[in-house]
C-alpha cells in the first residue's frame, strides 16, 4: 500500500486551502506541485487536486485516468463532479465534514475504491423519457418537446419531473449534464 501523495494545485491559494484541510493526516506524505510541473517518472499512483469547475474535473481524471484520485471541489459543484467518481476516483467538498474526510482519506489510501458513490443500479428511463431527455439534450425547450412528440406540454412537464426524481438533480442544466455523463457517454 503506497502512501506517498502528490498534491497538485493551480494557485497558491487553492495549494494553502488543500494543505491546511490535509494538515492532520500525516499518512499522506504529500508532495506538493504546481500543475504544470509534476517530474515525468513519478512512481505515486495516488494524486490530490482542486478542481472549481465540472470541465476541470474531467481534464484531470482524463490525464491521470490510471492513478488512484481524489478532486476537492467546491460545495455547489459536488454533485455535479460526483459523475465523475468510480473504482479509482473520489469526490469530495474541500468543506466536507471532518468525519467524512477522514473515512474518504481511509478508502482514497486503501486504493481503488469499489463505486464509492456511485449508483450501483443503473437509471431506468421508460422510452418517452429518453425522448424527452434527449431533446432537451438537444437543446429543445418544453414547447417544441411537446410539439415535436405530439404531446400536450403538461405531459413533457410531467416527464421532466420524473427525470429529476430519477437522476436526483435539481435544474435543467444538472440534468442535461447528468444525461451526458450517465446515459450518452
Amino acid at each position: 500500500m503506497n502512501h506517498e501523495t502528490i498534491l497538485l494545485y493551480h494557485n497558491t491559494f487553492e495549494r494553502e486551502r488543500m494543505l491546511s484541510r490535509l494538515a492532520s493526516y500525516p499518512q499522506l506524505r504529500l508532495q506538493v506541485y504546481h500543475l504544470g510541473a509534476v517530474p515525468a517518472g513519478n512512481e505515486s499512483r495516488n494524486y490530490i487536486c482542486y478542481c472549481s469547475d465540472l470541465p476541470s474535473a474531467v481534464q484531470m481524471k482524463r490525464r491521470l485516468s490510471s492513478q488512484n484520485l481524489l478532486i476537492f471541489c467546491p460545495k455547489p459543484m459536488k454533485m455535479m463532479c460526483s459523475l465523475l467518481e468510480d473504482q479509482s476516483t473520489i469526490v469530495l467538498s474541500l468543506t466536507c465534514s471532518e468525519p467524512l474526510l477522514e473515512m474518504m482519506l481511509g478508502r482514497f489510501l486503501s486504493g481503488p475504491h469499489p463505486n464509492d458513490g456511485v449508483n450501483e443500479h443503473p437509471v431506468v428511463l421508460t422510452k418517452r423519457e429518453n425522448q424527452v431527455l434527449t431533446l432537451m439534450v438537444s437543446g429543445q425547450d418544453t414547447r417544441q418537446i411537446a410539439s415535436v412528440l405530439g404531446i400536450k406540454m403538461s405531459t413533457v412537464i410531467a416527464h421532466k419531473k420524473h427525470l429529476f426524481l430519477k437522476s436526483g438533480v435539481h435544474t435543467t442544466s444538472q440534468l442535461i449534464v447528468w444525461a451526458l455523463f450517465s446515459l450518452y457517454h
